[in-house]
Formats: C-alpha cells, sequence, structure tokens
C-alpha cells in the first residue's frame, strides 16, 4: 500500500493563524496611513504657502492667503516685503490653517 502525504489538520490551523496575523497586520498599517494622510496634504499645503509667499515678497509682492487643495491657508508676512533701494530686508512667513502653522525665512532686497 502506498504512502501518501498530506497535511494535518493541525498544521492546516497553524497556517491559517499565520496568514490571518498577516493580514490583519497589513490592514492595520493600511489603517494607520489613511489617517495621516490629511495632515500630509495640510503639511504640504502650508509649506508650499510659505515658500510661495517668501517668493513672492523677494518679487514685492505681499500674498495674505492662498487656496489649496480644500485648506484656506491665511499667510503672515514680518519683515517689508518693499525695503528702501539697494538694502535688503529679513523676512519671515508663517502660513496657517486649520490650527496648524509652518514658518519660513527668507529674504527681500532691493537693488534696481
Amino acid at each position: 500500500m502506498p504512502i501518501t502525504k498530506a497535511f494535518s489538520l493541525i498544521e492546516a490551523l497553524i497556517a491559517l493563524v499565520i496568514v490571518s496575523v498577516v493580514v490583519l497586520s497589513i490592514v492595520g498599517l493600511i489603517e494607520i496611513f489613511i489617517k495621516q494622510l490629511p495632515d500630509r496634504v495640510l503639511l504640504t499645503c502650508l509649506v508650499e504657502s510659505a515658500s510661495s509667499a517668501v517668493k513672492a515678497c523677494e518679487n514685492g509682492i505681499v500674498l495674505n492667503s492662498v487656496q489649496c487643495a480644500s485648506y484656506n491657508v491665511s499667510i503672515t508676512i514680518n519683515g517689508n516685503c518693499n525695503p528702501p533701494q539697494n538694502t535688503c530686508s529679513n523676512i519671515v512667513v508663517t502660513a496657517s490653517a486649520d490650527d496648524k502653522s509652518f514658518t519660513l525665512n527668507g529674504v527681500a532686497c532691493n537693488f534696481q
């Protein structure tokens, strides 16, 4: 009589438990990423808005707010975007939305 090899019930149950743990771990990671996505979008909007405001200020243009994704980003500029001729002014730009903010420094110069 030939001997046939097969999985026992215990081996099948252990494999099922291992697969279940792996699947639940992957689902948990996906849930963490989904919860953090809105914060990442907001941070990107704040960084891009502050960077745009610094560049605009360096060119003598003052931005007060920017619309980014579904956020209305408020911009505060400390410093002079239009310094006297042949001088520079340090500027500090703060972009804020949804109780979060991002600050960026820059220099606006006027060498005409």
